[in-house]
């Protein structure tokens, strides 16, 4: 309630000078319109900040209100009154505050001033109270509420009495701790904090959401689908949970039962509800119902990157490569549409091989400092074999994202490129000691080490190479020559053994 306000004129007039009584959010219109010599409507209330120290000027009391408690978890909503030094809220059980001798509010004294209470309780009944019921967010929305700590969807309307917020602060954390675990990534204890809010509150739509796709996250497909079927009892008429489970459902290809909840929540998220819609028919084979639906996804929510992306592998799963190839093109090269989106094409054109096609398509983005347009723009140098355009590209993307291991290791093998062999061994041995699983810089380690003649590590590499990827069978030579030469005979045959089970004719013998 407490909002800090900095009001900036022109020629610094006034600078310094601070308005010392209460003012609120609805003086804010009054005093732009009245600077700035506009009219003010009728419906404008409040009072020009410029005015409050007015010699004539009248304390008035101050409204607040509070509907989030009501709409997202099916609490009491709360509306406060401030008038000079006291505040008054109106709560199942209400509290009297002063503001001045008690300002972190922990002295209730709706008991002890009953007098002025009343007369705080007649003021706040001034107020209408009224609302309409919010509209509903789409996926996209939803998941920056959640980022940022808030629930996005609303709640069971209960019957009865509704509690008082106070008494369920330790929900609200707990929910706000479950939201960070998530994105943070910590799926299995995120699971385990939701689970906790919902036996005590199961009314509560997106902690259901959340605790599905934490258990998702999790690997733990059993109780997700247990989850999901209790969250679908507790709260039958939810888009949003049956939104959920069509997903679910569908990654379990159980496509008759996702199908029919999908569309029912076409009108409360049309653009996830038609991907799935799309995606559920493209699993079945049925190319052009998918190819409908996708493109009325794109329709309903332009901006949406998903959509785009899914049309483009219709178009390409239907052999239109083309076809799929302009879409993201159009997408990723439109400076109308959000980055993110952008980007998001880019890099489905760069893994269907259409490097060049990504790289103009948002050449206009490294101006502006984009991480993700850098990291492309220099993959597309490495398959150009432009190795200085692709190392000054990388160097400016690590400047920002210096922890991301896979791009490390890209640059190690750019240096090696340029035979900068010692930058090249200490990007590689910094990337790949961050994140093990990446084979190919396994690979060049080995290599870089065994031309250095250090072949014990060169074994140690080309075996970590396997490791993280035992499909790279070349890496069995490499390991059989290094072995041969440290005098290890019989360690070199078992991987040309190795080796020639994979080969045929010829190359076997």
């Amino acid at each position: 309630v407490q909002v800090p306000l900095i009001l900036k004129r022109p020629g610094s007039e006034r600078a310094g000078d601070a308005v010392s009584r209460p003012v609120g959010l609805v003086d804010v219109a009054r005093t732009v319109l009245s600077e700035a010599g506009l009219p003010i409507p009728e419906t404008v209330g409040g009072r020009s900040l410029l005015e409050f120290d007015a010699p004539d000027a009248q304390a008035r009391p101050l409204y607040a209100e509070t509907l989030y408690p009501r709409l997202h978890f099916g609490w009491s909503d709360l509306a406060a009154v401030v008038q000079g030094d006291h505040q008054y809220i109106g709560a199942p059980r209400p509290e009297l505050y002063d503001l001045v001798n008690d300002p972190d509010q922990a002295d209730n004294r709706i008991d002890r001033e009953t007098e002025l209470a009343v007369s705080l309780a007649r003021a706040l009944e001034r107020w209408d109270r009224d609302f309409e019921l919010p509209g509903s967010v789409d996926a996209e929305q939803r998941e920056r509420l959640e980022a940022l700590g808030y629930v996005a969807s609303t709640a069971v309307a209960a019957a009865g009495p509704l509690p008082d917020p106070k008494d369920r602060i330790h929900v609200l954390e707990d929910l706000r701790i479950a939201q960070s675990l998530l994105e943070r990534g910590d799926a299995a204890a995120a699971a385990s904090r939701f689970g906790e809010v919902l036996r005590r509150e199961p009314g509560i739509e997106d902690a259901w959401v959340l605790f599905i796709r934490a258990l998702r996250s999790a690997g733990d497909r059993r109780r997700a689908l247990g989850a999901m079927a209790e969250a679908r009892r507790s709260l039958p008429d939810s888009d949003a949970v049956g939104l959920e489970a069509a997903s679910l459902l569908m990654a379990e290809e159980r496509f008759d039962e996702a199908e029919p909840l999908a569309n029912a929540a076409i009108d409360y998220d049309p653009v996830t509800a038609r991907v799935l819609l799309a995606q559920i028919h493209l699993s079945r084979g049925d190319i052009e119902t998918a190819e409908r639906a996708a493109r009325q996804a794109t329709e309903d929510g332009p901006d949406r990157s998903e959509a785009w992306l899914l049309l483009a592998e219709i178009l390409a799963r239907s052999a239109r490569i083309a076809d799929a190839v302009n879409v993201l093109v159009a997408v990723a090269e439109n400076p109308d549409r959000p980055t993110a989106t952008r980007l998001d094409a880019a890099k489905q054109l760069f893994r269907q091989g259409y490097a060049s096609e990504a790289s103009d398509a948002i050449s206009d983005l490294v101006s502006a400092d984009e991480p993700d347009a850098l990291l492309l723009l220099a993959r597309d140098a490495v398959q150009r074999e432009d190795w200085i355009a692709a190392r000054v590209r990388l160097e400016s993307y690590l400047e920002v994202r210096s922890t991301d291991a896979s791009a490390i290791v890209d640059l190690g093998l750019v240096h090696l490129a340029l035979n900068e062999t010692a930058l090249a061994r200490q990007r590689l041995e910094s990337g790949l000691g961050m994140e093990p699983s990446l084979a190919a810089g396994w690979n060049a380690l080995g290599v870089l080490l065994a031309e250095s003649g250090d072949l014990d590590g060169a074994i140690r590499a080309w075996k970590g190479a396997l490791e993280a990827d035992p499909g790279m069978v070349s890496i069995h030579y490499n390991l059989a020559m290094a072995l041969s030469r440290a005098g290890r005979p019989a360690q070199a045959a078992e991987h040309l053994e190795a080796l020639a089970a994979t080969l045929d004719g010829d190359e076997r013998h």
